[in-house]
């Protein structure tokens, strides 16, 4: 009965729940949520230094609202609204702020709205390496890198599955 019961629960919990484990290795995966039943997409990777700290892109191609994206930086204890340094590759690092949930360990790319997510697509698409800075209210600063060389095959798939990543 466990067996049926738990894949039940978590599915009708989508997106986080589904995706609420360990990320070890980039992935890319559709899914539909369980009571609209809209299919949305995403692509996550693991941060290269620590342990529970990846990046999720979501994108929802049938939705009304059209190319609707989100991008989710999952960590512990963030602050509210929290400044990041981001440096790709080795061009000149930038500042941004990014808001975080009410659970505080999860921050979104961009600052409200899914337009700032989009903004951020081509960088993943054209860099090999991002260094992110962010502090938490426990253990202050933190530095962690990622790879994006194994995504870009991830968001050519997602592509052929319907997400229109850039405006055209």
């Amino acid at each position: 009965m466990k067996r049926l019961l738990l894949p039940l629960l978590a599915a009708l919990a989508l997106p986080t729940a589904v995706l609420a484990g360990k990320i070890y290795t980039p992935y890319f995966k559709v899914l539909s949520d369980a009571f609209s039943d809209e299919k949305y997409m995403v692509i996550a990777f693991p941060s290269n230094e620590k342990k529970d700290t990846y990046l999720q892109i979501y994108c929802w191609p049938d939705n009304k609202y059209k190319r609707r994206f989100r991008g989710r930086l999952t960590m512990h204890q963030v602050r509210d609204d929290i400044g990041v340094r981001l440096r790709w590759d080795k061009e000149e690092p930038e500042s941004q702020t990014w808001n975080s949930n009410g659970e505080l360990d999860e921050l979104y790319l961009g600052r409200g709205s899914f337009e700032n997510t989009r903004m951020y697509i081509p960088k993943f698409r054209k860099h090999s390496k991002l260094t992110l800075q962010y502090r938490t209210y426990i253990d202050g600063t933190h530095t962690v890198t990622f790879d994006l060389d194994p995504i870009k095959p991830l968001f050519a798939q997602a592509e052929d599955e319907g997400c229109v990543w850039e405006d055209k």
